[in-house]
């Protein structure tokens, strides 16, 4: 997939006589997700869709449920429940420049992919999934050759994360190699 498009989202069921959808969101707050305008959205089976395998939708009105755990949104020329049945179930993205620039932070996106290295400039492998665990995100790094250790280190910046650096695309950690989950 081309790297101009973030998943941040997915439509579950339909919702009113309308046409509205509810929407599982991957941001935080998740309310955020309406943030961005317009909407990328791609059949869930496809893994890595291409910028052809997406068609564009644009936000007409959104609210959270009265439950106060649920999303939904009214898309522009979704008008009728057959129409939005056709949507339930599809990845809902973003294109990359809808997002605000970071200075001192980073997209998890950007994360995944990245090089890891100890204080020791030991290199643990790369980064193949950021975890929420609510307490803080932690970084879950395979290496690449050998034995395919895995490690699970907290995201703590200045504790466990030294240093990221995006151009290089490698990340700096307090870790011990003997520290392995």
């Amino acid at each position: 997939m081309s790297d101009s498009f973030i998943l941040i989202g997915q439509f579950g069921g339909v919702w009113g006589l309308r046409g509205e959808l509810k929407v599982i969101s991957w941001s935080t707050p998740r309310e955020n997700i309406f943030s961005y305008n317009p909407w990328y959205v791609c059949d869930e089976k496809i893994k890595q869709p291409t910028e052809e395998d997406l068609i564009d939708y644009q936000v007409a009105n959104h609210r959270v449920l009265r439950s106060g755990r649920s999303l939904s949104v009214d898309l522009m020329g979704i008008d009728s429940v057959e129409q939005a049945q056709l949507l339930q179930g599809k990845k809902i993205y973003i294109a990359r420049e809808q997002l605000p620039s970071l200075k001192d932070e980073y997209y998890w996106d950007e994360l995944i992919g990245m090089s890891v290295i100890n204080a020791q400039e030991m290199p643990l492998g790369k980064v193949v999934e950021v975890l929420s665990t609510g307490v803080h995100d932690v970084l879950k790094v395979r290496q690449e050759i050998g034995d395919k250790t895995t490690y699970l280190i907290p995201y703590i910046h200045n504790r466990f994360v030294l240093s990221v650096d995006r151009k290089l695309r490698q990340i700096e950690v307090d870790w011990d190699v003997s520290w392995v989950t």
